[in-house]
């Protein structure tokens, strides 16, 4: 049976004709969600490659298998099509109307296809249409509205951004983290993280195990005077058009994203996070031996999120006592490592990359030399709790003495079993604790 729903039964526009955006947010998610392509090429059973004569019964199984995909498809896609012209048959109308009277939100919505692939555009020059002519007609009306997002190339070499606000954000010309999806100016966004293990203010370059070198733009302390400039035309266009909102994401820590009116879920921690740690062990880097320490740790549950308390002996830089800090996970897991007789190679540990003579491919930051070794093993006991064939999930710890805005520090937890294992990095470390 089709999905529906009722696009119709609900006001659209205020009392100046102006499109209500954030209904049409959730209109257009329902849409979205449904979107499949008719295509039913992949349903083509494809003979042996060694030329070997398939039997009759396997030719006639065959058809039958193609003829069952290539209705699933086209079922699936009528079912979409249905929710698409009801949308449009509901909506049109309605953003036209709006553009008459002047609704600039509206128009850029249906002349920059980025927005979304929710509307029929037949009738408007477009971003994504086929005429060149037409479409250069939509880039010039869009730069006259100017609401830069819109019209700018979101992947521009240089762009950069530095504050906890951005309609558009895009790291590099790689495509990629999961967070590069922001590049584009959607209605239809979620929460979104790297997807990738993270180091700090930096990140791993594909899930590779190497440092991509180019993300200098989340160079420590950050530029106030760039951020002030960014919340200054951010406020510009809320200005003008409190509507413009709808397109806007905002920074949680270093890297995860969230669009406006909408809440992170990486506060949701496993309740095996809970409890009270004993401190057994510390070493200086992770790469040096392990010595006993003393101290403790406290997870505890606050609302919707839970926080840690540190009490240690040893309290230098980068582990640091804290209070209450909140916990998120970063949205990353960590690697298999590659291992000889002796252990982890340096070149394929559970973290990424280590081996000494590579550090100069490292970037330039304040991690360009921490934990870094070159005898296979010589980590052996900062990762002894965790399996080899495992991958576990990063937690980062997000507070002043740890994770923020106002340091380049680099601090995050792993659960090994009945091993809570802390990192943290700051200058030439790379500190462990158990």
């Amino acid at each position: 049976m089709a999905q529906s729903f009722d696009f119709k039964s609900t006001l659209k526009v205020d009392g100046l004709g102006f499109i209500d955006v954030w209904l049409l947010r959730s209109d257009v998610a329902k849409v979205e969600a449904l979107t499949v392509s008719n295509n039913t090429e992949a349903c083509i059973i494809e003979g042996d490659p060694e030329g070997t004569l398939p039997t009759p019964e396997h030719v006639r199984q065959d058809i039958i298998d193609e003829e069952a995909c290539t209705k699933e498809i086209l079922e699936a896609y009528e079912k979409y099509q249905k929710v698409y012209r009801s949308f449009n048959e509901a909506w049109l109308p309605v953003m036209y109307g709006a553009i008459r009277r002047r609704d600039l939100v509206a128009e850029v919505i249906m002349r920059q296809c980025d927005a979304t692939s929710a509307f029929d555009r037949t009738k408007i020059e477009s971003t994504c249409d086929s005429d060149t002519e037409k479409k250069a007609i939509a880039m010039s009306r869009l730069k006259e509205i100017g609401f830069a997002p819109a019209y700018q190339n979101p992947k521009a070499p240089g762009k950069k951004v530095y504050g906890t606000r951005a309609f558009t954000f895009h790291r590099s010309n790689e495509a990629a983290w999961k967070t590069d999806s922001f590049a584009y100016l959607r209605l239809n966004r979620t929460p979104m993280t790297p997807g990738y293990l993270t180091w700090g203010s930096e990140l791993y370059y594909g899930g590779s195990r190497d440092f991509y070198t180019g993300l200098d733009n989340f160079d420590f302390p950050w530029n106030g005077a760039f951020i002030e400039k960014e919340n200054e035309e951010i406020e510009h266009y809320l200005k003008e058009d409190a509507r413009w909102a709808v397109f806007l994401i905002h920074r949680i820590g270093y890297h995860e994203w969230v669009p406006e009116r909408m809440k992170s879920t990486t506060h949701l921690l496993d309740p095996s996070w809970e409890g009270d740690w004993e401190l057994k062990k510390y070493a200086n880097n992770w790469s040096l031996p392990m010595e006993p320490a003393k101290g403790s740790a406290t997870i505890k549950r606050d609302g919707e999120f839970m926080k840690i308390s540190i009490d240690a002996e040893i309290t230098r830089h980068p582990l640091k006592n804290v209070v209450n800090c909140r916990l998120r996970y970063s949205g990353g897991l960590t690697y298999l490592p590659e291992l000889s007789p002796e252990g982890q190679s340096s070149r394929r540990t559970m973290l990424g990359y280590f081996y000494k003579a590579g550090a100069s491919r490292m970037p330039r930051s304040a991690f360009r030399k921490a934990g870094v070794f070159v005898k296979d093993g010589e980590n052996k006991q900062a990762v002894e709790p965790f399996g080899p064939n495992n991958r576990y999930k990063q937690v980062l710890m997000q507070c002043l003495n740890a994770e923020s805005d106002k340091s380049g520090r680099m601090r995050f937890l792993l659960l090994a079993n009945d091993v809570l294992v802390e990192f943290g990095g700051l200058g030439d470390q790379l500190a462990v604790r158990h």
